[in-house]
């Protein structure tokens, strides 16, 4: 089984960003393609597994294929119908895990790039594995997903000239991960825009990290190291700018305190490489969500 994925020249440099985004957050990248919707999902974890990453494309962003981007054992599937009825209604997820840099490798430079095709390869073994379960899984009268185990990745850059550049990669398999965390319940939210945000961060430099103190008038930036002896032979920075400056500002005080002061620590570096993704991505707004510190 294949799915083919096509990115045009326009989207491009949306995806790199994607990716070295990505990167920043962890090393290892996992990829969950749903071939009906035509979606793919890129995912990466930190080491400590306190900060994960998403990006979500869909069928918009991905160019309309000349032929099916489906094929099964190398019969095109021309139908969503034909493709849900090979699987018994149940939806195919091809699912992998490859380390980031290496994609990051493959567009080291985008120059004569016009176009790239993904291509997730999905190989016998995988299939049986899936309709095994299909069989364990209907007998028990449960339906819905069906994980499929990638077994390679093929990129295809279309360049000038009629040159095509072919690019094999190995994968893991990997079990579906999915960060939970309601935004609607956290009492607490700030958003502004990107360059503002950008422009705030600018002025840390010999940290790791970086403090975020919200009071109700007030948000406080400044480099954060985590024993006094690092901190003696750093530069420490500070930067301060009122609660107003924001597009949006909400602060609670928590429900066992009368202090509505949160302090917030992020790995800088993580969120440099989502601001430039938002730069890139043409996004203007960040937001936000929290409870308390650590949260």
């Amino acid at each position: 089984m294949e799915v083919r994925l096509e990115i045009a020249e326009e989207g491009l440099k949306v995806f790199v960003a994607a990716l070295q985004c990505l990167a920043q957050v962890g090393k290892e990248l996992s990829m969950e393609c749903d071939p009906i919707a035509r979606q793919l999902t890129l995912r990466a974890l930190n080491d400590a597994h306190s900060a994960s990453g998403q990006v979500v494309l869909d069928q918009t962003f991905f160019s309309e294929p000349s032929d099916a981007h489906v094929s099964l054992s190398g019969a095109p599937v021309t139908s969503i119908q034909q493709l849900r009825a090979r699987f018994d209604g149940r939806t195919p997820f091809v699912k992998c895990k490859v380390f980031a840099r290496s994609c990051c490798n493959v567009f080291r430079t985008l120059k004569h790039v016009q176009g790239v095709q993904l291509t997730l390869l999905v190989d016998q073994e995988a299939l049986e594995q899936a309709d095994a379960s299909q069989d364990s899984q209907s007998q028990s009268g449960e339906a819905g997903e069906v994980d499929l185990d990638c077994m390679g990745l093929r990129w295809r850059l279309k360049c000038d000239f009629d040159i095509t550049k072919t690019h094999h990669m190995k994968v893991q398999t990997c079990q579906i991960m999915r960060a939970v965390f309601d935004k609607d319940a956290c009492p607490n939210r700030w958003r502004t825009r990107q360059h503002h945000l950008s422009s705030l961060l600018a002025h840390i430099h010999h940290s790791s990290e970086v403090s975020v103190t919200c009071s109700p008038t007030l948000v406080k930036f400044e480099s954060y190291f985590s024993s006094l002896s690092d901190s003696k032979a750093q530069l420490l920075t500070e930067t301060a700018v009122e609660s107003a400056e924001f597009n949006e500002y909400i602060l609670q005080p928590a429900t066992d305190s009368i202090d509505s002061t949160a302090q917030l620590i992020f790995c800088i570096k993580e969120i440099r490489a989502l601001l430039a993704f938002c730069k890139t991505s043409d996004i203007l707004e960040v937001a936000f969500y929290f409870s308390n510190g650590g949260r």
